[in-house]
């Protein structure tokens, strides 16, 4: 008997995220992501993002992203701004005193761009995508952003989001990856009449 209830409530969701999935559907999502969860020792990261996307076929999603990220200290040279070049000679040049603040903290602003497939029979997605981090006057990363998440339906509208992710620096690996989980919610075809 559990089994066969477990089955209904699978079809049932899969028949409702179908059409969430469908070309030409609408989606809006706003997330909270890093919960502390860092790729630097002793580093704590938190932000807040927005994300309008389009169904260009059935399962894949353009879209784009805007955010901001908090990142508290970490002990070594991004700890209060303190650097000494000789620790580091590839990127002496750099002025990490800038990037964080005093506090050894630092705030960016993102801007991403993606495409996300979801599987219809199960609500997993995979996504990846492009995003541009401004960290501080000083330092500007170009990340790669790969991402594995699932979509819970509260109803055809609205959705509980939560994924993994990595934003993987491409112009400087060590400060500027993070990796993370994050939980939005999203909207569908919120302006489409029906």
């Amino acid at each position: 008997m559990k089994k066969i209830f477990i089955l209904l409530i699978a079809v049932v969701v899969s028949i409702g995220a179908k059409a969430q999935f469908e070309k030409g559907t609408q989606y809006a999502n706003a997330s909270l992501t890093g919960f502390g969860i860092g790729y630097e020792k002793g580093s704590f990261a938190v932000g807040l993002s927005s994300e309008l996307g389009y169904f260009v076929a059935d399962g894949w999603m353009l879209s784009g992203a805007l955010g901001y990220k908090y990142k508290s200290g970490v002990g070594g040279d991004a700890g209060g701004g303190v650097y000494d070049p000789s620790d580091d000679e590839e990127w002496g040049s750099r002025n990490l005193g800038s990037v964080y603040g005093a506090s050894g903290s630092s705030h960016s602003l993102l801007l991403k761009a993606a495409f996300r497939y979801s599987f219809v029979q199960n609500g997993l997605n995979l996504g990846c995508g492009l995003q541009f981090e401004h960290a501080g006057t000083a330092q500007n990363y170009i990340q790669l952003c790969p991402q594995f998440g699932y979509t819970f339906y509260l109803n055809n509208k609205v959705s509980i989001e939560p994924a993994l992710y990595a934003d993987l620096c491409m112009n400087d690996f060590k400060y500027g990856t993070s990796v993370g989980l994050k939980v939005g919610v999203g909207l569908y075809n919120l302006f489409k009449k029906k």
